[in-house]
């Protein structure tokens, strides 16, 4: 159905998607995003609210963080025009997020709620090459306290590297907070009702996470049911951050296949008979007690400290034993190991290592991925790309040549050249368009990669998405901070004006200030004159 029958699709991106789900095929509960469709509904979607990251995914990032700060009501945490510096989350309470409007006045125009990550531009400051600035205020409201944690981003970084699902989806988050804060049309409510911001987003993104491809030797877990963390361990507070599938070495002869699952505190092993509901082999390891993790050969060895010795438990046949070390280990240190972590602006990783990693740039195989799901349209001399008010087409779009123009409801024209990108702020809130795309000649060809097109790749490509949200947040981290500067030039020139105008008013109070004296004085002495007139006749009078 939603290849051939959805008439988004032309041939070629018809069989590219195919050609995706025919790769992944091996993946259990391989499922495609939500019914196609080619047109945004229109409902704007909140990327400061709602469910965008699941429990899981939350504590997985706030790893490593320290207290909460806590602000009285009315205190900015973020001011505008301050040096972004640290990503932030707020545990409980809310923001208000402020801005100017023409006149100079502060409104409000959204919220940051609880739960909720803002300041995710801290992650793209090497790559722009100087600090960002906040465009807003992030002011504390309410009656109540609002506690917020700082995340540690060396940690958050070191996460994109093997978490493919998060990196994306961390970064369509900062590209739709980019987009509201650079469209900024109108003021919100405080009664407005709050959207769903899953609307765009696959609905199995979120829920990959146990569900991914597993390799011949793990062929155990579709036959031993899967422990139940929290009935199994019953570890108050504690959630499943990560799961691994492996097996636990009980002795030299024996190996007892499970599931290790990982959280802030503990690293816990469980094992379900075939026979039995109930789970035959536990093994609990808390944090604070282990004393080194080491990779030998196959195998993770866990030494920790037991009452009167130290004891080791060793796991095995893991799938990508790797990144479970890289991950367990880096989990255990910044854990543990207090003040050794970098600070969030020396831990942003440079261009260089980035190419060397190949998880942050992306690549010309990344370019032919995502254009296969494209289609290419010519204009001419002033035929409109994308009317003012328009409901587009979902996806993203690119001038490949020729020349086009952004015309503003106030007649501005800004031009665009060849490689840009436009659409975007459209594509990311779900909304329509607020100017006119023109083509200023003819022949003019643009590309749009297609938004359902985008959702596949997110679903079955992450890695390969999250560095496309990752080009694309800096492709409106440029034009956010180009509008800030605008609007800093226009408050000035507001400024100036405003000095100028009350230098007029006073000058022209100190020259009528002469003029004004003299009059007095020539009224006084008319009055004088008057008096000295009547005192003779009165005294003739009296005489």
């Amino acid at each position: 159905y939603y290849i051939e029958s959805a008439d988004v699709w032309e041939g070629k991106a018809a069989y590219e998607i195919a050609k995706i789900r025919e790769e992944h095929a091996q993946i259990v509960w391989n499922q495609l995003p939500p019914k196609p469709s080619a047109e945004n509904n229109g409902d704007e979607l909140d990327w400061f609210n709602g469910e965008l990251l699941n429990i899981s995914e939350l504590q997985l990032v706030l790893v490593g963080t320290e207290k909460p700060q806590i602000y009285k009501p009315d205190t900015d945490v973020i001011k505008r025009g301050e040096e972004i510096q640290k990503v932030l989350y707020v545990e409980s309470g809310e923001l208000s997020i402020e801005c100017l409007t023409g006149q100079g006045i502060r409104v409000c125009i959204g919220k940051v709620g609880k739960n909720q990550l803002f300041g995710l531009e801290t992650i793209l400051q090497s790559y722009v090459g100087q600090p960002l600035k906040s465009t807003v205020w992030y002011t504390a409201r309410g009656r109540d306290l609002t506690r917020v944690r700082e995340v540690d981003t060396g940690h958050l970084l070191g996460l994109f590297k093997t978490e493919n699902e998060l990196f994306a989806k961390f970064y369509k988050i900062l590209s739709g907070q980019l987009a509201t804060l650079l469209r900024n049309k109108k003021l919100l409510s405080h009664d407005q009702p709050e959207i769903s911001p899953h609307a765009d987003v696959p609905a199995a993104s979120g829920q990959r996470e146990n569900k991914k491809r597993k390799s011949r030797n793990s062929t155990f877990t579709l036959k031993l049911k899967k422990p139940i963390f929290e009935e199994t361990f019953q570890l108050d507070g504690e959630v499943s951050i990560k799961e691994f599938p492996c097996s636990w070495k009980k002795s030299s002869n024996l190996a007892v296949t499970g599931v290790l699952f990982v959280t802030q505190n503990y690293l816990c092993f469980g094992n379900h008979s075939m026979s039995l509901v109930k789970v035959k082999h536990k093994i609990v390891v808390e944090m604070k007690s282990i004393i080194s993790i080491q990779k030998h050969g196959k195998s993770i060895i866990i030494t920790k400290q037991a009452v009167k010795e130290k004891h080791t438990v060793e796991f095995s046949d893991f799938e990508k034993i790797s990144e479970v070390n890289e991950f367990i280990n880096g989990l255990w240190h910044r854990k543990m190991v207090k003040g050794e972590t970098s600070t969030p602006t020396d831990s942003v990783p440079r261009d260089d290592n980035n190419n060397t990693d190949g998880c942050w740039v992306i690549t010309t195989q990344d370019w032919d991925r995502l254009n296969a799901g494209s289609k290419v349209t010519t204009f001419q001399t002033n035929e409109v790309i994308i009317s003012n008010g328009e409901i587009p087409k979902r996806g993203i779009y690119t001038l490949l040549s020729g020349s086009a123009g952004i015309l503003s409801r106030k007649g501005k024209l800004t031009y665009l050249t060849p490689g840009d990108v436009f659409g975007t702020v459209s594509f990311f809130l779900n909304s329509d368009e607020k100017h006119d795309f023109v083509a200023l000649e003819d022949e003019t060809k643009i590309r749009r990669i297609e938004g359902y097109y985008i959702d596949v790749l997110h679903t079955y490509c992450p890695s390969l998405c999250g560095r496309f949200f990752h080009f694309l947040s800096l492709d409106l981290t440029q034009k956010l901070q180009h509008k800030y500067q605008q609007q800093q030039q226009k408050f000035q020139h507001i400024q100036q004006y405003q000095q100028q105008q009350q230098q007029q008013l006073l000058q022209q109070q100190q020259q009528q200030q002469p003029t004004q004296l003299v009059q007095s004085q020539n009224i006084y002495n008319q009055l004088q004159q008057q008096l000295q007139q009547q005192v003779p006749q009165q005294r003739h009078v009296h005489e």
